[in-house]
């Protein structure tokens, strides 16, 4: 009975934990991107927000770590939305196209702690450049535990509660344009492989090596009118 009586206890101490686990994971922070695809055509420029999500815990400040596909896109610059989901002032942004890696810190810009809030919502604009056909990824550079990389920092220990796992990325199309591709029915089969509009006249009325008909049935038909007026003539004489 008293066996029984403990495995019991131990299965709810376990369940308890996990349950709190569990509640901790939902409550950690991440950082989203949106839109998350889209077509484009090479060329063209585009913009992606950078969000957060930490539910109810408070956020005091962040570092926002990305890295793209730099053959397929690049990054021209860097803007904090008009009302960011917490407080903070821009701090320094690397962007580097080469290797394709952007880095931002997002430092307080409250006097306290205390002060913070929970933060969700939009945070940042990144505005990026499609170079070339493909498909381009964006990916937040995030390890747990990690400092050096993407951060979500919470107030009270100045501890970074960001869930790496639940991080957002995204991934855009990028293609060769309308302007590329060629469309055979708009040049007339009339036209010949020079593109000269003359040609294609002298092609309607047979190439140019044949002479009009109108050419030839006009002194017929003024033979056969002579003739027949004739002939018409000499008759009525005859009768005479």
């Amino acid at each position: 009975m008293k066996k029984n009586y403990l495995a019991i206890c131990r299965s709810l101490l376990f369940s308890l934990v996990m349950f709190l686990v569990a509640a901790k994971e939902v409550k950690a922070a991440y950082f989203t991107l949106s839109p998350a695809s889209g077509n484009y055509d090479a060329g063209s420029t585009f913009d992606v927000v950078v969000g957060i999500s930490s539910g109810e815990e408070k956020v005091y400040a962040a570092d926002v770590w990305i890295n793209f596909d730099s053959n397929i896109l690049s990054v021209n610059g860097v803007a904090a939305v008009l009302s960011p989901a917490f407080p903070f002032v821009l701090g320094d942004q690397n962007i580097d196209n080469d290797a394709g890696i952007v880095k931002i810190a997002l430092n307080p810009a409250i006097s306290s702690s205390l002060d913070a809030q929970p933060a969700n919502g939009s945070l940042l604009t990144l505005t990026l450049t499609a170079v070339t056909a493909g498909s381009g990824n964006l990916n937040f550079i995030c390890t747990d535990g990690s400092i050096n990389d993407a951060n979500i920092i919470e107030p009270e220990t100045v501890s970074d509660i960001i869930v790496c796992s639940s991080n957002q990325a995204a991934s855009f199309v990028v293609g060769t344009g309308s302007s590329s591709e060629v469309n055979p029915t708009s040049v007339p089969e009339e036209l010949d492989t020079t593109g000269n509009a003359e040609s294609a006249s002298t092609a309607d009325v047979g190439g140019g090596d044949e002479l009009p008909q109108t050419g030839v049935l006009m002194p017929v038909l003024l033979l056969t009118l002579f003739g027949v007026f004739g002939l018409g003539g000499a008759v009525l004489f005859y009768r005479l």
